[in-house]
């Protein structure tokens, strides 16, 4: 999948130099079960951190739906309360990572039972931030307490949170 035309001068010189990384492997193999009332699964895809990279994501979801029976997503939740009050940060987002597409969780959710992936379980994963000043840490330390107490609420109003989905692929998709 090509990234976006219009992508950071980060991603241009990444594939200049050939530090991008590409996976080809088949399908991954769980030996335990994924989750505790379901059988092991063979999951076909991992779709990490990509989507919010592809002009055209619902293309592509449209065209990956039909190529195995499970996949795994990990999509960063960029829009909350805090980047909507502070905007700069997806600008920022933008320029130095190359998110040209913003999500909650809700509606990324929404998007891949559109196109056929069925949720079947999902969880979140924590930020990994650089810290050095004083007002960093101290936001960090709330959001993390913040996040003790009710995961989903943090995400929608903090952010820096992203959410790894496991989904049954349908072959209804549009």
């Amino acid at each position: 999948v090509e990234i976006a035309p219009r992508q950071p001068a980060l991603l241009r010189q990444q594939r200049a130099t050939g530090v991008l990384v590409e996976f080809r492997q088949n399908a991954i193999r769980s030996q335990q079960p994924v989750l505790s009332n379901h059988r092991a699964l063979t999951i076909e895809r991992l779709i990490i951190d990509v989507i919010e990279h592809i002009e055209n994501y619902f293309q592509f979801l449209d065209k990956v739906v039909s190529k195995g029976n499970y996949t795994i997503f990990h999509i960063p939740l960029d829009i909350s309360v805090w980047t909507l009050y502070r905007e700069k940060m997806l600008i920022e987002s933008k320029d130095r990572v190359g998110h040209i597409h913003n999500f909650t969780e809700d509606f990324i959710i929404s998007v891949l039972d559109d196109y056929g992936f069925k949720l079947i379980d999902k969880l979140y994963t924590e930020p990994v931030f650089e810290t050095s000043s004083f007002k960093q840490k101290f936001t960090n330390g709330i959001r993390k307490f913040l996040f003790m107490i009710n995961k989903k609420f943090t995400t929608k109003f903090m952010g820096g949170y992203s959410v790894m989905v496991l989904c049954k692929n349908t072959t209804n998709s549009q």
